[in-house]
């Protein structure tokens, strides 16, 4: 209100109605040519059409009166669409499971009191998101929220064809005040893949008993829609172990995968195990892996290995040997005549490895000094009286040869 006039004025706004509140003052001097403002707050008990008036006083007296209208409402988003159908586009680059789908929903504050928002929706509806989750939406403005969903490779399956968000909405201030919840139902339409390969039996062929064999089997997806690959076995048996590489995994229409297949087999004899390929934890087709598992023959050459054993040792006395002791040769021979086992993975085999053998050959026995020469002194007396000395030499010949 604006006092026009050259005096000071007591103004007084007096509501009719009980459910009118006149915040802060309800009554203020106004000075010569200045305005004031007086804040008026509306408590409706019930919705539907408001009216009601407000009277004026300046200096006590009646002055004016203002009429106020408006439509009584529970607090409130409006959403546009209130359904939303995620499609697969034909021919698109996208990958469900990495880029997902996609579309918009808009949110509307038609009140002129700020409101916040918030989604929930049900555990169960893994892969789905809604950006943002919560947030607030001023007076008379638009949110958009995008409403995604990606294919959860590790899930393994397809969650519900619906998905149910709930908005709850609340209006923040003195007094807050709980809104009208919404909700915004999503439904999914992916078109049907379909898998083709060149053969549904997977032949391996001899497969070694106790080793890995690697085997490769391609899938192509001709159908329209993105095929979510996972391959498992039917029925595995306890001595064949199947382990599957890269799955699983998306295929895009009109595109071709390779799946790594490894075979372990711990029984000999001719095995079949059949596999199942999967969409979307849904069998499309099976497939049968088939092989023989034989031990492995080792080739070996030569058959039979011949050795000499050196195990003589010399013995010498330097330049000789003192009196009263004896010199000895020392020879050893050992006997080599035997079949090493064989072992594969771990596992001691019938076939036998190759011979070893020592080659019967008598060792040489080398004797130094050939000779022996013993110095034998005495003393006698001659004619003369006096003491010679006499030397004897005596050889005692050795042999050298074969003992």
């Amino acid at each position: 209100m604006k006092n026009n006039s050259n005096k000071v004025v007591s103004v007084r706004v007096v509501p009719s109605n009980p459910h009118t509140i006149i915040n802060s003052q309800s009554q203020k001097r106004i000075h010569p040519r200045t305005s004031t403002d007086f804040d008026v707050t509306i408590k409706p008990v019930s919705q539907g059409d408001f009216s009601g008036i407000l009277n004026i006083q300046v200096d006590e007296k009646p002055f004016d009166s203002i009429t106020l209208k408006g439509i009584v409402e529970l607090p409130h988003l409006d959403l546009n669409p209130r359904e939303i159908n995620l499609k697969w586009i034909n021919g698109g680059s996208g990958i469900v499971s990495t880029d997902g789908l996609r579309d918009f929903v808009r949110l509307r504050n038609h009140l002129n009191v700020p409101m916040t928002f918030k989604w929930n929706t049900e555990s169960v509806n893994e892969g789905f998101e809604i950006y943002p989750e919560s947030g607030t939406l001023m007076a008379n403005t638009n949110q958009d929220c995008e409403v995604s969903y990606k294919f959860l490779l590790k899930c393994g399956k397809l969650p519900t064809k619906k998905a149910l968000f709930v908005l709850s909405t609340c209006v923040e201030g003195p007094i807050s005040i709980k809104g009208i919840p919404s909700q915004l139902e999503v439904q999914i339409r992916l078109p049907q893949p379909k898998l083709i390969t060149s053969s549904k039996r997977i032949k391996l062929g001899d497969v070694p008993w106790g080793l890995d064999v690697q085997k490769y089997i391609s899938l192509k997806n001709v159908g329209n829609g993105p095929a979510f690959v996972k391959i498992c076995a039917i029925g595995e048996l306890n001595s064949v172990q199947l382990t599957f590489g890269n799955t699983p995994v998306e295929i895009r229409s009109q595109e071709e995968a390779s799946f790594e297949i490894t075979v372990n087999s711990r029984n000999t004899g001719y095995f079949q195990v059949p596999i199942s390929i999967k969409h979307a934890d849904k069998e499309v087709m099976q497939m049968l892996v088939q092989g023989n598992c034989v031990f492995p023959n080792v080739d070996i050459f030569p058959e039979t290995i011949h050795f000499t054993l050196d195990n003589c040792e010399e013995k010498s006395g330097g330049n000789g040997i003192p009196t009263g002791e004896k010199a000895f040769a020392k020879v050893t021979a050992f006997r080599y005549d035997f079949y090493p086992h064989l072992i594969i993975n771990g596992r001691k085999i019938e076939q036998r490895f190759c011979r070893i053998s020592e080659i019967a050959i008598p060792p040489l026995v080398n004797i130094y000094p050939r000779k022996i020469i013993f110095n034998i002194y005495q003393m006698s007396n001659n004619a003369t009286g006096i003491l010679t000395q006499v030397k004897f030499e005596i050889c005692v010949p050795f042999f050298c040869g074969k003992i």
